[in-house]
């Protein structure tokens, strides 16, 4: 079963001088934070998509149990840390709705780039004396301090680009090497993600040092995760 990762985005140039109109201003790096931020917070789910691949919808045939992406919800709320950076936020992955328990926990560092015209995300983990419960309540992550967080090598930032309404985002293939936490050896990691108004779309990968795939999403394709209400 084939499925088109992402839809593409096409670029349609439109003869502004002929007509005698001019062309729109592009957006500046503050805008595009701005905008940025507004979205990346909320929460997002793949109910749909579990329900779809699973049958339970009725619409289709069950895919096979290792091709199922299961029902996660990812809930980024924006925290005041001052002493982390300007714009910082608590992300977390549930399992099967906000109630569910907690499969990842990381913070999020936001910051414009003006000279990539990007938008430039750092994620953190937690250390466990900041974080007793692991990170599930992000009320108890306000006035986070540098000492609280586990860094990612520099490479591992999420680079956003503006695309439209909303942003492209992706960690290169071979820029961010962590060590494994079992063997030791490096693991890179690759990501690519899409963020608007309706929703979030996630795919990440791991490669050893030959680039050669560990692991990825179900059937290597990303978490389709909506936009939806809080609570």
């Amino acid at each position: 079963m084939t499925r088109a990762l992402f839809k593409p985005v096409l670029a349609v140039g439109l003869a502004a001088a002929a007509l005698g109109a001019a062309a729109p201003a592009a957006a500046s790096p503050n805008d595009d934070l701005k905008l940025f931020l507004s979205l990346l917070e909320g929460e997002f789910n793949n109910a749909a998509q579990a329900a779809a691949e699973s049958g339970a919808n009725g619409g289709s045939e069950p895919l096979p149990e290792a091709e199922r992406h299961p029902w996660h919800h990812h809930s980024i709320r924006r925290i005041e840390a001052p002493a982390v950076g300007d714009h910082v936020f608590a992300a977390r992955i549930l399992e099967e709705g906000p109630q569910g328990g907690l499969v990842r926990a990381r913070v999020y560092v936001v910051d414009a780039d003006p000279s990539r015209a990007a938008v430039l995300v750092r994620f953190f983990g937690l250390e466990p004396a900041a974080a007793p419960d692991g990170g599930l309540d992000p009320d108890r992550l306000a006035g986070l301090v540098p000492e609280s967080l586990r860094a990612y090598p520099e490479g591992c930032r999420v680079v956003w680009q503006r695309r439209g309404e909303g942003f492209t985002g992706e960690i290169a293939r071979g820029d961010c090497r962590v060590p494994s936490p079992r063997s030791g050896r490096a693991v890179v990691i690759a990501a690519r993600m899409e963020l608007d108004p309706a929703r979030l779309r996630h795919l990440e990968e791991g490669f050893d040092e030959n680039l050669e795939p560990l692991f990825s999403a179900p059937g290597g394709l990303p978490f389709e995760l909506d936009r939806v209400p809080a609570g």
